[in-house]
């Protein structure tokens, strides 16, 4: 119960906290605004409306809003938190798996999960987050000790490889 209750309670606090500051954040600021124009294109069927400087994965998301009628900012705002919480989940299962204590892996995730860089890149429709999420679930993936060692490279390799449609190698080594 006690592993259920910290997750749970990191959870909540995550979410919490990237809500509240979402409720005062322009949904789609800075470089996000590029992704909300190359969707829009994408969506109306525009040639050459996928980037290939901007991330990829934003724009598909910003188009699928558009073709579903519904606001890209707030899509892409609703990305950026979802995955910002799962950051910081992912955050604390990598240092339970390399350590085994729940306890410092909650702590760390709860340090995650407050700080303030973190929330802003939670809430501003950034690529940064959804990057972040599907590398560190490809680490994850790849410090799991019970799984076929093709099978979890392979499923690691994946993750991180999605990854790359939301940061570019360029713009991620930078």
């Amino acid at each position: 119960w006690t592993k259920l209750i910290l997750w749970v309670l990191l959870a909540t606090t995550a979410s919490g906290i990237r809500l509240a500051a979402a409720r005062g954040a322009y949904p789609s600021c800075g470089d996000s605004s590029h992704f909300v124009q190359h969707g829009v294109a994408l969506a109306h069927g525009v040639p050459g409306a996928m980037s290939t400087y901007w991330s990829q994965g934003m724009i598909a998301i910003a188009a699928q809003a558009v073709n579903m009628g519904k606001d890209p900012r707030y899509a892409m705002q609703t990305t950026t938190l979802i995955s910002g919480v799962i950051v910081c989940l992912l955050f604390t299962g990598i240092v339970w798996l390399l350590t085994k204590s729940k306890y410092l892996a909650f702590m760390s995730g709860m340090i995650l999960s407050v700080n303030p860089t973190m929330v802003h890149y939670s809430i501003t429709g950034y690529s940064e987050m959804p990057y972040m999420a599907f590398l560190m679930a490809g680490v994850c993936a790849g410090l799991i000790k019970r799984m076929n060692s093709i099978l979890k490279y392979g499923l690691a390799g994946a993750l991180i490889g999605l990854g790359g449609y939301f940061k570019g190698l360029d713009a991620a080594v930078a």
